[in-house]
């Protein structure tokens, strides 16, 4: 099975682009009038300043700290075992590397499998449970901004995991419209009910798209609603969304320019520095590579293309929150995406 751009539906693109980003603009100018309710104004340091307009819910018992996402980096389980698994893309080819149930440095993740081939067009890939079933779905974007879903078959088996569209491939409906307005995509359930919603950043902006829990033609995210807002945005290395802070909420986590790895607590409106130095790694994924329920960081970094682990304290301490690295293994600079 391949991925394949669907064509037509050129003038509904264009209807849906126009009213989304009017949406967007029409967003922007009420919040920045009138300001976000309940946002909190602390801040530490020369961390940018930061608001909330939307505050997320307490996510679905079992889903907190592991439901993040940013230009490829989310973890997921891909055969059911209720552990996070990485997924690879190699060139075209997709991979996943089962974790083998215990955290044991190199010994942690299985050598990859392949599960698909095709992939090389993909603007932006993510796992994503769209259905709410515990285990990882994928969302494509393509080039010209349309999104399509592939849904986990329910096992894990070699080019077999990911479900054939009934109606076969060029009849795969196109689940959004338009994201090639954002550069950086987030996943995450913001709204507590155990599928996971669409965040996407443009310019110093950020938007939510919640899932209608509806897989069919621009249908499966709703909306465009303000979700994060201000200074620096635009110029984040990365976005992520995880519980760090461990309130039963996500977080916004990302790296700034500075290279800072900072928590924004959106419940509180306060932003946290958790670590220095990460642009110095060319990859962040958020997992749980201990399996303790808590958000881990997958870091990537060097010419060796080192993929390390810094597990979460089990406690919210800041710069003291996540343990130093542990080297899970070499050749990582070889994958474009590791989720």
């Amino acid at each position: 099975m391949s991925s394949v751009i669907s064509g037509g539906r050129s003038r509904a693109r264009t209807f849906v682009r126009n009213t989304m980003i009017a949406a967007l603009a029409g967003a922007a100018a009420l919040t920045l009038a009138a300001g976000p309710a309940g946002a909190a104004q602390e801040q530490k340091g020369d961390l940018p300043k930061r608001e909330v307009a939307y505050q997320p819910k307490a996510a679905k018992k079992g889903d907190v700290g592991t439901q993040s996402a940013s230009s490829g980096g989310r973890s997921g389980d891909w055969n059911g075992d209720g552990v996070k698994d990485l997924l690879l893309r190699r060139g075209g080819d997709l991979l996943v590397s089962l974790h083998t149930g215990t955290y044991n440095g190199t010994a942690t993740y299985a050598p990859p499998v392949a599960i698909n081939y095709g992939w090389g067009n993909v603007r932006w890939l993510g796992q994503i449970d769209i259905d709410g079933n515990g285990l990882a779905d994928l969302l494509a974007v393509y080039p010209n901004g349309d999104a399509k879903v592939f849904l986990h078959s329910g096992t894990f088996n070699g080019l077999n995991t990911l479900a054939p569209w009934p109606d076969g491939e060029a009849n795969r409906p196109v689940v959004a419209y338009n994201l090639d307005i954002y550069d950086l995509i987030m996943t995450g359930d913001i709204t507590g009910d155990g599928k996971d919603d669409l965040v996407g950043r443009r310019g110093d902006r950020t938007f939510l798209h919640t899932n209608t829990g509806q897989i069919g033609d621009g249908a499966a995210f709703f909306g465009a609603q303000l979700f994060v807002w201000g200074e620096g945005l635009r110029t984040d290395r990365e976005q992520n969304l995880a519980d760090v802070t461990l309130d039963g909420k996500l977080d916004f986590v990302f790296v700034a320019s500075t290279g800072d790895l900072v928590v924004f607590d959106l419940a509180s409106g306060t932003q946290t520095r958790a670590a220095v130095n990460w642009h110095l790694r060319s990859a962040l994924t958020l997992s749980d590579v201990n399996k303790d329920g808590k958000v881990d960081l997958l870091g990537r970094i060097g010419t060796a293309g080192r993929l390390e682990a810094f597990t979460h304290g089990g406690t919210w301490q800041g710069e003291n929150t996540f343990a130093l690295p542990v080297w899970l293994g070499d050749g990582y600079n070889q994958y474009s995406v590791i989720s």
